[in-house]
């Protein structure tokens, strides 16, 4: 289950307001795709086939990139097997 998907508005006085992506951290996005955190660190060190943000030292995931590299990587079960 892909936990704290809800963007978040941001609204700066009363003359703007941003819709913020939901993020992720390591640990939670490793736990959603069922792999290990140094999956996701090899992933990254390899060539990042998942989107990922650094803010400072950090790195975080977005839920809709982690949605859609499931989505990207499902396939459908082909004929049976002779």
């Amino acid at each position: 289950m892909l936990h704290n998907t809800a963007s978040r508005a941001i609204t700066a006085g009363n003359e703007t307001t941003a819709t913020l992506p939901a993020l992720m951290n390591q640990r939670a996005a490793a736990d959603y795709l069922g792999v290990s955190t140094k999956w996701l660190e090899r992933d990254r060190w390899v060539g990042a086939s998942i989107p990922y943000v650094k803010i400072g030292r950090s790195v975080r995931y977005r839920a809709d990139d982690l949605a859609a590299y499931v989505e990207a990587n499902s396939f459908a079960a082909q004929g049976g097997a002779k």
